[in-house]
């Protein structure tokens, strides 16, 4: 027994060792990610304003993909020093960003960060101004909210002759995210991000970086040459995560006297390599003003157009472009004919004097019931010429909507918001006739392996090389998504084993990317290291999956 205690002897309780200790159990709750977002949107609410800051919500976002429900915050910067504040404002509550401008990068994963783990976006839709314009030497500055459609409108109202740089994605995609992006189109500066004269981008500590030549004023002097002095840094802000681009100043090709098209249509497959060398011809030695072709095989062609008529019968269809004053334009047509001369029946021109007397006779058989067969043509090239003269367009859009006819708009077309399912295979393939032929029975065989048509559109980015488009049309279930993921999978591993790479790539993709090339990307992530150490801004956007942590 213990001693009684006693008046000189004080009582000492007996402490027990602590794994004898026994007592319930108490849990400490880690903060959820919900809690976690919903603390980052009301600190985002006091330092940029409740109109700048939607969520935390799992319905944000839309892709022609199918994502799992997820929370996300979006921020929608008005201004450099928005961005600015934006970026130090996820840095002090630990979350990553990922910027983009309109969101419009549909099939390549929309506006969706390539890390699920980053759950804030910087919507720059809001920064939408066009800040300074030379309508001596077509030298614009924009924001990056800016669209094809606005610039548009904005060298419309001002009868400036200069051609806005289109693509076939209507008229909403931004101008400074499809050249980040390494955007292109068919008219005379087809190379969108080659049209860059400087940039102002905002640095993951906060720091301005502009271009040697880049005033600091928007409304300052505009650079009209590209590279400035010393290295060229500009590139590193392209097809990467390294910061936020927040002006850029382009140019603008001029209007030319005629902009005129050409079709040709071929009937025998055999004919393929023939065919591709004669467009390198005319690309490369003819001396022609072509800015472009494209040339389309006959799936791709009647699931943009339908199958009726002529069209059933051509196994490839060509598209070129013709630019200059109205004497070197006629003299070209006689050096495509010839280039062509035994691999299609016939060359078709059209051009505005041409267009209009379409009109008129579209107008005459309309009022007796027979005008329904010229009207498709009419139409398609009456918006073919528009994209060419600068004037964006939503008709090449419906291919998207393929296996969702019903959930098509009249227009303002969306086909993520509208529930399309849509993927991008844009290998380079060099003008080669027999590496056309190989890559077409490439994309054929592996296509047909997912059940997908194998639409082909080689699209000309220099006089050496093609952009070729396939696109992958499916229902955007789990189910379909991913089956047309792993058919895109494969075809960028079968395409770079052939020697086919990708010129850009899905954001879900990345680990594709990164796969090759080691010492290229190992520089990459140096730079990114350098720019962006804690990875702030978009990780795992054209990095190796290990340097995204």
């Amino acid at each position: 027994m213990g001693e009684v205690p006693g008046p000189d002897r004080p009582h000492v309780q007996e402490v027990k060792p602590v794994s004898e200790i026994t007592s319930p159990s108490v849990s400490i709750r880690e903060p959820s990610l919900s809690d976690t977002l919903a603390r980052f949107a009301a600190a985002a609410i006091q330092t940029l304003g409740p109109d700048k800051v939607d969520g935390p919500a799992n319905d944000l976002l839309s892709d022609t993909l199918h994502r799992e429900p997820a929370d996300h915050v979006i921020l929608r910067p008005g201004s450099t020093a928005d961005v600015q504040a934006a970026l130090e404002l996820a840095r002090s509550h630990g979350q990553s960003v990922h910027p983009y401008s309109t969101g419009r990068n549909w099939g390549y994963g929309t506006s969706y960060p390539a890390d699920d783990r980053t759950r804030v976006l910087l919507d720059l839709s809001g920064m939408n101004r066009i800040l300074a314009f030379d309508a001596t030497l077509g030298i614009v500055t924009v924001e990056p909210g800016v669209r094809q459609g606005d610039l548009a409108a904005f060298l419309a109202d001002r009868g400036a002759p200069f051609i806005t740089p289109t693509t076939g994605a209507g008229p909403s995609p931004s101008l400074i995210g499809n050249a980040l992006e390494r955007g292109y189109g068919l008219t005379p500066i087809g190379d969108h991000f080659g049209a860059i004269m400087g940039i102002e981008a905002v640095l993951a500590d906060g720091t301005v970086y502009r271009s040697p030549f880049m005033p600091e004023a928007p409304d300052g002097p505009q650079p009209v040459y590209k590279y400035g002095t010393g290295p060229y840094i500009d590139g590193v802000f392209s097809q990467a995560g390294n910061a936020v681009v927040t002006r850029m100043t382009l140019r603008l090709a001029p209007k030319p006297q005629r902009i005129e098209t050409f079709y040709f249509i071929v009937r025998d497959d055999a004919h393929l390599e023939a065919c591709i060398d004669a467009i390198r011809y005319m690309l490369l030695e003819s001396g022609m003003p072509i800015s472009g072709i494209n040339f389309v095989n006959g799936s791709r062609m009647q699931a943009q157009v339908g199958g009726n008529g002529t069209m059933s019968v051509a196994k490839w269809f060509g598209t070129g472009v013709l630019f200059g004053d109205k004497e070197m334009v006629k003299a070209s047509r006689a050096c495509v004919r010839r280039a062509l001369k035994g691999l299609v029946r016939r060359v078709f021109f059209l051009n505005e004097d041409r267009l209009a007397l379409a009109r008129k006779a579209y107008g005459v058989l309309r009022k007796t019931g027979r005008g329904a067969a010229l009207e498709p043509f009419l139409v398609n090239s009456e918006n073919l010429l528009g994209i060419l003269g600068g004037q964006p367009s939503e008709f090449g859009m419906p291919l998207a909507y393929a296996k969702n006819p019903g959930g098509m708009p009249d227009k303002g077309l969306d086909p993520a918001r509208d529930g399309c399912g849509l993927l991008w295979y844009v290998p380079i393939v060099p003008m080669r006739g027999e590496d056309a032929r190989r890559y077409a029975n490439m994309v054929g065989r592996i296509c047909g392996k997912y059940g997908f048509d194998d639409m082909i559109t080689f699209s000309s980015l220099s006089p050496t090389a093609f952009d070729s488009t396939v696109p992958l049309i499916f229902d955007p279930t789990k189910e379909g998504s991913a089956n047309a993921m792993a058919c895109l999978r494969d075809l960028i591993e079968e395409g770079r084993r052939e020697g086919f790479h990708p010129y850009r790539y899905h954001g879900r993709t990345m680990d594709l990317a990164t796969a090759c090339q080691p010492t290229f990307w190992d520089t990459a992530a140096r730079v990114k290291s350098a720019l962006d150490p804690d990875h702030l801004i978009s990780p795992g956007r054209y990095t190796a999956p290990n340097d995204a942590a």
